[in-house]
């Protein structure tokens, strides 16, 4: 299949050296489509693939790098998410500002996502992880020996709640 798909991508360049200036917008318009299609079926390589190629045909073109970030974003590529959404800053259309601005915050965003996938966690976070996994899990036959000592009544694992005997 790979091999097939470069068939496919090096067949589409020639063709689009050979295409005149409106077949142009017309074959980036599909290609743009196309990522979003490939991107929504979970191909993230075939996404990022037809958007770069629609980003040569128009960089200028609105919502073109949206599903190549995003495809790079799916994959973790980080770095990569990042470049693209910069490029989207700079030259998508920076004659609008209302765009320039949401590019921007989407920028901002995927930095954020970057920092919280690739983070370690806290000490905290992990000592109440740890905390939590241990209360839910109650030894193999407690329930039994609970009941045998007649505690049917009592609360799940030990320290769950407050029980007093009096001996």
């Amino acid at each position: 299949q790979l091999g097939e798909n470069q068939n496919a991508l090096a067949a589409l360049r020639t063709a689009l050296s050979h295409t005149k200036q409106d077949e142009n917008s017309k074959l980036r318009e599909i290609l743009h489509r196309g990522s979003r299609c490939s991107y929504e079926l979970g191909d993230y390589k075939e996404a990022i693939a037809q958007g770069e190629l629609a980003i040569r045909l128009n960089r200028h073109f609105d919502g073109v790098y949206k599903y190549v970030a995003l495809a790079h974003i799916a994959l973790q590529d980080w770095d990569l998410a990042i470049l693209t959404m910069r490029r989207a800053v700079a030259y998508e259309t920076p004659w609008d500002c209302g765009n320039v601005s949401l590019l921007r915050s989407e920028l901002s965003k995927t930095r954020q996502k970057r920092l919280l996938a690739t983070a370690p966690p806290r000490p905290e976070q992990a000592e109440e992880r740890q905390r939590n996994k241990a209360a839910r899990i109650e030894p193999l036959g407690a329930e039994s020996e609970r009941a045998e000592n007649g505690f049917e009544d009592a609360p799940g694992p030990p320290g769950a709640g407050s029980l007093s005997l009096d001996v």
